[in-house]
């Protein structure tokens, strides 16, 4: 009589298997297309990182490389010079995931050994990836291979490739719904944006980046402060709330002050200009090993709306905040795979967290106390200037920061901002049907397009003067 298994025997053991329709169909779904070519991008920088022997920590140490995007509803194509592939790194890179060397230790963000491949296959149906360091090789990714649930493996071949020390991408046949993104003109201006926020600091460095011909130049990031010589503890300054902290292999620092000076009224604020000019250019930007992972956000995940910080608001155009962390090892970083989203949850993250809410009150609160008095406000602007990362990490350097108690290997300067004298001036605000301010603006203005802000100023005054009459 056969044996009855007892509980917990072991008699069916699982078999665990890599569904290769969920890789190639599905994980692709978690990540936009913009994303995907950033990726690839990453892999251009990783390649730097790696294979230059020069110190990067200099003002312009990716000034001899680059790359270039072409893309059309045909083809997709990223060529750069950065390295190549090495041969020890040739089936890492085309490996699903990798392997952690404890003896790595490089600045880059390519950490979970998926965004080459979950790029190829977002776009692809048919690539190739050709790659010179010590040696040419390409390889072929076809239609069939990626349809056959049971083919995993890719070969390498030597060949003569047209390059030195790069890779090149091809993209050969598209998915249909990708060459439909492709071909127009939005997505192109789209991304042109993207690279330009999230790889500003690595464009300032001397990278190059093209797409479609066109050379990108990098988004601001930068932040208003009076001269360093000028900046005081015993008379108020202009000059950035700045924190750094450092723990478990990861250095971080960061700024909170105004980029520009306030909108010139209350009713500018909430223009439709000044809305988009506030979502585009205001917020947060958190950067890791140079590479922007959050761009100008404006929510609950950078600390607003929450713990007593405001919530945005127009009133806080020209705010920006910066996070910039660093590490030799990038898994202690608070990167998602995407590398556009962020671990909010890590206990790094949190902690940093408590000063870029802190930084920020500083700035809502000047902005509460200037708004009554915005003509002065805009002389304290005239007398600073845009400081990029290289000057802020200078100020930050000459800076005595105080350490802060609660939280070891942290310090934080909290700036001495200028307070308005108490003012006679009061502000009168309301609102009308714009079809009524533009009668009246042609009646009292001659211009039916007058700012409301002047039209109801010049309505006062009339009055003003019947009045003392």
């Amino acid at each position: 009589m056969a044996k009855t298994p007892q509980l917990g025997e072991a008699k069916n053991p699982l078999r665990m298997k890599i569904n290769k329709r969920f890789f190639v169909d599905m994980l692709t779904r978690d990540i936009e297309l913009e994303d995907a070519v950033l990726d690839l991008l990453d892999n251009c920088l990783d390649g730097i990182v790696r294979s230059t022997p020069k110190s990067l920590s200099g003002k312009k140490p990716y000034r001899s490389y680059w790359s270039k995007i072409t893309l059309n509803e045909d083809t997709f194509e990223i060529v750069d010079n950065c390295g190549g592939i090495p041969k020890n790194l040739i089936e890492r890179a085309f490996g699903i995931g990798r392997d952690i060397d404890p003896n790595e230790h490089y600045k880059t963000i390519g950490i979970y050994g998926i965004g080459m491949k979950r790029a190829i296959f977002k776009m692809a149906l048919e690539a190739s990836v050709q790659s010179h360091c010590d040696f040419g090789f390409e390889v072929q990714i076809s239609e069939q291979w990626l349809k056959d649930e049971d083919e995993w493996r890719l070969d390498y071949h030597r060949r003569k490739v047209p390059f030195q020390k790069g890779t090149r991408i091809a993209v050969t046949k598209l998915r249909r719904d990708i060459a439909k993104i492709f071909k127009t003109a939005s997505f192109e201006a789209r991304l042109h944006e993207f690279i330009a926020r999230h790889y500003a600091i690595i464009i300032n460095k001397g990278f190059r980046v093209e797409l479609n011909g066109k050379v990108i130049l990098a988004a601001p990031v930068s932040i208003l402060s009076t001269k360093f010589d000028d900046i005081s503890d015993d008379s108020p300054s202009l000059a950035p709330y700045m924190a750094k902290y450092e723990a478990d292999g990861v250095k971080a620092s960061l700024w909170v002050g105004m980029y520009r000076s306030p909108s010139e009224s209350e009713g500018d604020e909430e223009s439709e200009t000044e809305q988009r000019q506030s979502s585009d250019n205001s917020g947060w930007t958190i950067i890791c090993n140079d590479r922007a992972i959050v761009s100008n956000d404006t929510t609950i995940l950078t600390g607003w709306g929450e713990a007593g910080v405001p919530r945005f608001h127009p009133q806080f155009i020209g705010i920006r905040g910066i996070l910039a962390m660093e590490s030799d090892y990038p898994l202690k970083l608070p990167l998602t795979t995407t590398k556009r989203g962020l671990d909010a949850s890590s206990e790094l993250y949190l902690n940093l967290k408590q000063f870029m809410r802190e930084g920020t009150k500083f700035y809502t609160s000047f902005t509460n106390h200037w708004k009554a008095d915005r003509v002065k406000a805009k002389k304290l602007f005239a007398e600073a200037e845009l400081l990029e990362m290289p000057e802020l990490r200078a100020l930050m350097s000459k800076s005595e920061l105080s350490a802060v108690k609660r939280l070891d290997g942290a310090f934080k300067y909290e700036p001495h901002l200028p307070t308005p004298a108490p003012s006679e001036m009061k502000r009168i605000s309301f609102t009308r049907h714009k079809d009524d301010i533009s009668k009246v603006a042609s009646k009292m203005l001659g211009d039916p397009k007058a700012k409301p802000t002047d039209v109801g100023a010049a309505c006062f005054d009339e009055m003003l003067k019947k009045v003392s009459r």
